[in-house]
């Protein structure tokens, strides 16, 4: 089913099974609503009871599900692959990709905690791996992928005449949007 984002005016594709997908008015809840309708307990509620999304009245992207049931997209983000288009980055030349830095709101990590506060892991929600080729013919070559690091670089070497990259995000990433990637590269000889 594709998307429509009306701020950037782009439709995407989205791998969600859906009757309907539609932007809709959220619900407000109680604090006996909590519990009786949505399943609820103090211990498990998934935002502060002070939270603006009990109050209602905002607007969110929603789909009715193949069961009939409306359901807003609230949750954590999907997983994501983007690609860019192929481009020469030296005219006429080869050139040596040594690292990739994709423009990424958020912090491109899950971090996970102990119950009392320490983090207890990081793990790269982010990779992206480089595509290559030396001539329009030939079939595109990917390197290994590689994972989002503490200076927000992805290292990799890639060498080629024409190249791409493809960037990959996994499911609970705090991610919204992905603008593009930066390559670091040196030109190389030609052939």
């Amino acid at each position: 089913m594709p998307g429509y984002d009306g701020q950037l005016q782009r439709f995407a594709p989205a791998n969600i099974a859906a009757e309907f997908l539609a932007r809709f008015i959220t619900l407000g809840y109680t604090l006996d609503q909590l519990g009786t309708v949505l399943g609820y307990t103090l211990d498990n509620l998934p935002a502060p009871l002070d939270s603006p999304i009990w109050a209602g009245g905002w607007l969110q992207l929603a789909v009715f599900d193949t069961n009939h049931q409306l359901n807003y997209l609230t949750g954590a983000s999907l997983p994501a692959t983007v690609e860019t288009q192929e481009m020469e980055p030296v005219t006429g030349r080869r050139a040596m990709i040594t690292s990739s830095r994709p423009l990424i709101d958020g912090s491109g990590s899950i971090i996970t905690y102990h119950t009392d506060g320490t983090i207890a892991s990081i793990t790269p929600a982010m990779s992206t791996s480089i595509g290559r080729r030396e001539r329009q013919v030939d079939m595109i070559n990917y390197g290994q992928a590689s994972p989002l690091n503490a200076f927000g670089t992805c290292p990799g070497r890639a060498s080629g005449r024409y190249v791409r990259a493809r960037m990959n995000t996994v499911l609970g990433g705090d991610w919204v949007n992905i603008s593009g990637v930066e390559l670091e590269m040196v030109p190389q000889g030609k052939r």
